[in-house]
């Protein structure tokens, strides 16, 4: 308990000399006015204020993704948690991640910490219709795949195009019909017998991941 406390320690001293480096006002947590507000959440004896996450705009998004790229839209992803680990992976895998205005969990303090702070590095689109999405994604030359627990082709030897764009939906629901009907390709992702999905985070990791894999092949 020693080691892991003075870890702990260690941690939050350089996170203390990071921000100050960085200009931000750096206080004890318990004597700031809004420390009352923290009840309740784990923050691990760190936490700050920061100004309203806004995200970024396609038109800002498109111009940055190469020959060769990915882009994740996410179709009635409710649960905080997932939506963090989903937009981790997705920053892992250079890939863009696409919310919609309605349907999908807000980017808040709990997704913040599930991405390990991904939010703030991958290139995340807010407030989208996944719909039309779909259409300008494909005036750039990307190809639509909705991943599906049950049936499609299987990733392991699905040719990817270039610029692949993947939508992912709910645990409970999966890819809406209407999205799925405009999608070039369904991809699944085969299992044993007995094993009917995956955890939304891991799906979305291995799609982002055999996409990266099949590029860095044939580079």
């Amino acid at each position: 308990l020693h080691k892991v406390q003075k870890t702990a320690s260690r941690r939050l001293e350089q996170l203390k000399q990071a921000a100050s480096a960085a200009g931000i006002f750096v206080e004890p947590l318990n004597e700031a006015p809004w420390f009352p507000a923290l009840e309740g959440f784990s923050h691990q004896g760190a936490a700050g204020i920061t100004e309203p996450y806004t995200g970024m705009l396609l038109g800002e998004v498109l111009p940055k993704l190469g020959e060769v790229g990915s882009v994740l839209l996410l179709d009635g992803v409710n649960d905080p948690q997932n939506l963090g680990a989903v937009i981790r992976s997705a920053a892992a895998a250079g890939a863009a991640v696409v919310l919609p205005k309605h349907g999908t969990a807000p980017v808040n303090c709990t997704v913040h910490k599930a991405s390990a702070g991904a939010t703030y590095r991958a290139s995340v689109v807010l407030g989208e219709n996944l719909s039309q999405t779909v259409d300008r994604l494909k005036e750039h030359d990307f190809w639509v795949v909705s991943l599906d627990p049950r049936e499609g082709e299987s990733i392991f030897s699905f040719d990817f195009p270039r610029r692949t764009a993947f939508i992912v939906g709910s645990e409970e629901r999966g890819v809406r019909k209407k999205l799925r009907e405009k999608s070039d390709f369904g991809l699944t992702i085969p299992m044993q017998e007995g094993v009917e999905s995956l955890n939304l985070g891991v799906s979305t990791a291995l799609a982002l991941y055999f996409f990266r894999a099949h590029w860095e092949r044939n580079a």
